[in-house]
């Protein structure tokens, strides 16, 4: 028995023990009082003539040395007082174990919480047998019965009122005196308050008297236009020795609050307690419904899973209550997108669930995949701040791919993992084989673990040349993993991996630390004064510790700051724009140039563009393929040559493979190129001779 010992007075001492043997000791209740370890402190002469045990032998012994154990009905009702502090009445079985025969069959108890008398609180249990009870007993049960929380009345064998408690009294706005000696139509009769549920409480008495037996059952009434609430009304029967009718007794007790907090408990256990969606019970629930559903109609189900790209970078630097908020549009969102018939759920941090019911073919979970993507990366509006998302979405099919739940979630995990390796805004169906693949990536990820530290990466260098002088004037820093069985590994094969397990932070910081060296080594030569690029990845660029890693990345390579020129891509860049500003302007005072990579694939917003302390814009590759074939790529690359050299800064582009690419970005006005035509990404030693001969050139 686990009984808090802060609750009940250790002792009592000798006046307040003898004060109160002599008041129990008068009264015909059998009475026992125990500490907090369950120690018996005082046994009544009362308890002594029901139980048959004598208070010289009991004084002083555990309570819990007759009881049945600690499952037993007793134990438990004093465990729960001790722990909510409310009385409870206790049935005869509950109170067998304290007697000595089975010779008292009808005893009934309250045990409660006594008030600060001078010794502390303690426990009291105050027992009665009811064959022993009359009517003028009432004092005793009225004050036992009035710490009932419940409606408790009593009637005699002939349907008369004996008493009622004060709760009972309270919910029909009835005294004493309008009670006692009447009977339950006439009381019915004249009630002026909850009538109908007094009516309710005692629909059922000529039944519970023919059966014999306790009843109980419950029911809902509206007691007013906006009062609905739920009862459960129990009565027991009482019957002589020698046999004929004692009496009844009626409990009323009202269940709304706890059917209410039953089913906050029930919504939270199924539901996202921050987006209020599903979750993944629930989730699961769902799916199995639609799965049995559609074995019937013949329809076909989609299962998405949605992740969103970058969420935790977003949490960290803008703080919880953004990320919160942004969990909630999104979710909003995906509602807003999908039928009342499908299902939006939060499966976990940054992935949603969703299942698409009532299709005909797979196009239809394409084309709402499609739509679910461009929902969710249209700008967010959060304290202000505009915040820019993108996500992927694996799919699996059923009855194609499974009928089973569970295989089809995993199938949607898979085609989700491939999606996002394909870089954001993706969506995949899952196929045979990708169990394999992932893990085979599950293999890379355990060898790039070790590859840090075994030192098999290595950076590779690919020049930028000036288009007016025909020099380098810069190198770009491009990681390589020189793997022992794979061989040289070029970054998409192993960068996702590294971005989804975490390893690109220490990675980033190596890439960074080695580029810098590099940079200095050259420049202490003789053979280098253009700047080292060097790529940061989102999870460098959004750590809040993004400056003094590279101030001591500068510090311990002793670069000059204005050789060394980070690079970030243009949708990371608008992520969250205000931020991105704050740490370009702090990147800038130390002196680093600032690129941004890939324009033209994001979503620049101009006004803020001409904000951003930026000196270099490169163009991406994929514009420079068609030049020559499709005219609106070549308007492109004019466009964006016009808008940089009217913001100020340069213009690159990447991967020029042509002379006649070369030639068209010549004429557009482009300062800097870089490409396998004018040069392939090459080793550390390589690149020593190309930039010897370089300065050779130019001396």
């Amino acid at each position: 028995m686990s009984i808090p010992a802060t609750r009940l007075s250790p002792s009592i001492d000798s006046d307040n023990a003898t004060f109160l043997r002599t008041v129990l000791d008068a009264a015909d209740v059998g009475t026992v009082i125990f500490d907090s370890s369950g120690t018996i402190l005082l046994w009544s002469a009362g308890l002594e003539r029901l139980t048959g045990r004598s208070s010289s032998a009991m004084q002083g012994k555990p309570l819990a040395a007759i009881l049945s154990g600690k499952d037993s009905p007793l134990v438990q009702a004093l465990n729960g007082i001790l722990s909510d502090g409310q009385s409870r009445t206790l049935p005869s079985s509950a109170l067998r174990p304290l007697l000595t025969s089975d010779g008292v069959s009808t005893l009934h108890g309250l045990l409660r919480l006594t008030e600060d008398t001078g010794m502390g609180q303690a426990c009291m249990l105050q027992v009665v047998d009811l064959d022993d009870a009359h009517p003028s007993d009432g004092d005793w049960v009225s004050t036992m019965m009035d710490a009932v929380p419940d409606g408790v009345c009593l009637l005699d064998g002939e349907g008369h009122w004996l008493f009622a408690n004060r709760r009972f009294r309270e919910l029909f706005n009835l005294s004493e005196e309008q009670l006692s000696g009447r009977g339950i139509e006439e009381i019915i009769r004249s009630s002026t308050s909850n009538r109908s549920l007094l009516s309710a409480a005692f629909t059922y008495t000529r039944s519970v008297w023919a059966v014999g037996k306790q009843f109980s059952r419950e029911e809902t009434l509206t007691l007013d236009a906006e009062n609905e609430r739920l009862y459960q009304f129990v009565q027991i029967p009482l019957f002589r020795r020698q046999g004929g009718r004692k009496g009844l007794v009626t409990i009323i007790r009202d269940l709304t609050d706890s059917r209410d907090t039953a089913a906050r408990i029930d919504f939270l256990a199924h539901h996202d307690g921050l987006t209020r969606l599903p979750n993944r019970v629930l989730f699961r629930d769902r799916l199995k419904s639609a799965i049995a559903l559609a074995r019937r109609t013949g329809d076909q189900i989609g299962l998405l899973t949605v992740d969103l790209a970058k969420f935790r970078e977003i949490n960290e630097t803008l703080g919880h209550h953004v990320g919160d908020e942004l969990l909630r549009q999104v979710g909003d969102r995906l509602c807003e997108r999908v039928r009342e018939s499908d299902t939006v759920a939060r499966l976990s941090a940054d992935e949603f669930g969703v299942i698409l019911t009532q299709l005909k073919a797979a196009d239809g979970a394409a084309t709402a995949a499609e739509g679910l993507l461009n929902t969710i990366e249209q700008p967010y509006i959060i304290d202000g701040q505009e915040i820019v998302l993108s996500s992927c979405i694996g799919m699996s099919m059923f009855p194609e791919d499974s009928s089973d739940p569970d295989e089809l979630l995993k199938h949607a995990d898979l085609a989700l993992s491939r999606a996002k390796s394909e870089g954001p805004n993706r969506f995949s169906f899952f196929v045979a084989g990708m169990n394999e693949e992932v893990q085979v990536r599950k293999m890379l990820e355990n060898d790039l673990r070790r590859a840090l530290a075994d030192r098999q990466l290595e950076l590779y260098y690919q020049p930028q040349i000036d288009l007016k002088s025909g020099r380098i004037c810069g190198v770009e820093s491009l990681l390589r993993w020189r793997h022992p069985q794979r061989g040289i590994l070029a970054p998409g094969l192993f960068i996702p991996i590294a971005e989804s397990s975490g390893l690109i932070m220490p990675i980033g910081d190596w890439v960074l630390d080695e580029a810098a060296i590099q940079a200095k080594a050259w420049a202490s030569a003789g053979i280098f004064d253009g700047t080292m690029a060097v790529n940061l990845s989102p999870a460098q660029f959004n750590n809040k510790d993004v400056m003094p890693i590279i101030l001591g990345s500068l510090e311990r390579s002793g670069v000059d700051p204005r050789m060394m020129q980070i690079e970030i891509v243009e949708s990371m860049a608008m992520t969250d724009i205000e931020a991105t500003i704050s740490v370009l302007e702090k990147l800038r005072e130390v002196g680093l140039t600032i690129s941004i990579d890939d324009f033209g694939t994001g979503y620049s917003s101009l006004n803020y563009l001409k904000k951003m302390p930026v000196d270099k814009m490169k163009i991406d590759r994929s514009f420079v393929v068609d030049i020559g074939v499709h005219q609106g790529n070549e308007s492109i690359i004019n466009a964006i040559v016009d808008l940089g050299h009217s913001l100020d800064m340069k213009v690159n582009v990447e991967g020029v493979e042509t002379e006649s690419q070369l030639e068209f970005l010549r004429a557009a006005g482009v300062d800097e190129v870089q490409g396998y035509l004018v040069g392939r990404p090459m080793p550390s030693a390589e690149m020593t001779e190309l930039l010897a001969v370089n300065k050779r050139r130019s001396d």
